[in-house]
């Protein structure tokens, strides 16, 4: 009697334990811009579940902080698309002002900032309703977004004045700018709170402190030797860098090179400090970080495929093919049982 006590006991206490980690899974979805598409992809068995067909040109994906939501905003439809992960279904279309680079959600869930570039604006989307209530003016031509740690400021790459804005998320309005030495291209928020921006042509980056709201480094080029090599310089001017993603803690940065078509493990608190790096396809272009840090994903443009890197080794692990032209990704947790 006593034994099937414990039993039940362990069995109500444990239940909940098991339903949560059924209900939840890490996946990557992959803005195939060619095909007008999101491959979905399964962390757990690492292979393609599900494509969903969204607006044109999908250019920027992210999925909400709550875990029931996952948004594409579609550069050549001006819409925005909202997807359903427990189906992997298109559960809206909602349209914008203008045509949308990059995308961000508050860390409430309650809110959609989308880039809009040719508006030199942002545009906030409710989320409870799926309608467009207002926009917050910005730089020229902004693209990539980025949310703070604590969700109370967003990031901007504006283009099209080589800035960095800063904008509030509780004033929504635009709080700081940062001038920057070229054209930005990506950014990400780092474990710690800084920044850290790709520069159109220069195959480095630059590391921003949005409190201090300035640059504080810039990347050098060191020399390194791969396996089988004399050496050779790291990077080279004139060379694309493509994109950054930080890991949930700590200053590590995840970088790839256009031009090397490797994707890097670094240390942003030591000056040019490599911790590995890996292969990837055909110009990779964007990579994101699981949320236990194990895995990378990188979408190779070049080869519509998307590479699977086990980060501790730095060795790819998977490549798999998605649509035509893969850009951007998000990786994440999302609810898969209603």
């Amino acid at each position: 009697m006593k034994r099937s006590l414990i039993l039940v006991i362990l069995a109500v206490v444990l239940a909940p334990c098991y339903l949560y980690a059924q209900a939840y899974s890490v996946r990557a979805y992959i803005a195939n811009y060619g095909t007008d598409t999101v491959s979905v992809i399964d962390d757990e068995s690492r292979q393609v579940i599900a494509t969903v067909t969204t607006g044109s040109k999908p250019s920027a994906i992210a999925i909400s902080p709550d875990c029931l939501a996952v948004y594409v905003a579609n550069e050549g439809a001006k819409s925005l698309s909202v997807i359903d992960p427990v189906n992997n279904q298109l559960v809206a279309t909602i349209n914008l002002i203008g045509s949308p680079r990059g995308i961000v959600v508050s860390s409430d869930s309650n809110f959609v900032y989308v880039a809009i570039a040719d508006q030199n604006a942002l545009e906030i989307i409710d989320a409870r309703t799926k309608t467009s209530v207002g926009k917050i003016a910005i730089g020229r031509g902004p693209s990539q977004l980025a949310v703070s740690v604590d969700g109370k400021e967003i990031y901007a790459c504006c283009e099209g004045d080589n800035a960095l804005v800063i904008v509030d998320t509780v004033k929504k309005e635009q709080a700081a700018v940062i001038g920057l030495f070229g054209t930005p291209t990506s950014l990400t928020t780092l474990g710690d709170g800084n920044l850290v921006l790709t520069i159109r042509w220069l195959n480095g980056y630059t590391l921003v402190d949005p409190v201090a709201r300035k640059i504080t480094r810039g990347w050098v080029r060191p020399d390194f030797t791969r396996p089988g090599e004399a050496g050779r310089p790291f990077a080279l001017d004139g060379a694309f860098a493509a994109g950054v993603s930080g890991y949930s803690s700590g200053p590590s940065l995840l970088w790839i090179s256009q031009l090397s078509q490797l994707v890097y493990d670094l240390d942003t608190s030591r000056d040019n400090y490599i911790l590995g790096f890996a292969p990837t396809g055909s110009m990779p272009w964007a990579v994101g970080v699981t949320p236990n840090g194990k895995m990378a994903y990188v979408t190779n443009s070049g080869d519509g495929s998307v590479s699977i890197i086990e980060t501790a080794l730095h060795a790819p692990i998977n490549k798999l093919t998605v649509g035509q032209n893969p850009r951007a990704l998000a990786v994440g947790r999302v609810r898969i049982v209603k």
